[in-house]
């Protein structure tokens, strides 16, 4: 357990020093946030896969993760990006396409059961 804990905190040291030493303007950071949505997507869509398969555990889907917990973590960290994508965009067919997004994202994140992720996505 202890040796998880150093894992996810080395993860996060790492993403916060990548982020403060690589993203000097928003056009830099524009790219990552996409890739952390892409990754959101993709695992909650095989997470919706394993739901309808019924090849969950304990009725909790994982997608391509380690664990539950790390699937309903990537969601909500990536919901937020189509959500603000919803709010301001400019054509009916982006908020569309947002709005989609956010709905893939929310499956996944509710499929993991993970109550972490629904109360940081709550109250976030």
């Amino acid at each position: 357990p202890i040796y998880y804990g150093i894992y996810k905190l080395s993860q996060n040291a790492l993403l916060c020093f990548l982020l403060v030493n690589l993203a000097s303007s928003f056009r830099k950071l524009r790219q990552p946030l996409f890739v952390i949505v892409g990754m959101g997507v993709v695992n909650s869509v095989v997470a919706a896969i394993q739901v309808l398969t019924g090849t969950t555990v304990e009725a909790r889907s994982r997608g391509l993760l380690e664990n539950e917990n790390a699937l309903g973590e990537l969601t909500a960290v990536a919901i937020v990006v189509p959500f603000y994508f919803f709010l301001y965009a400019d054509r009916i067919w982006k908020r569309a396409a947002a709005l989609t997004l956010c709905g893939i994202l929310f499956f996944g994140m509710v499929s993991s059961i993970s109550r972490g992720a629904l109360l940081s996505f709550a109250f976030g």
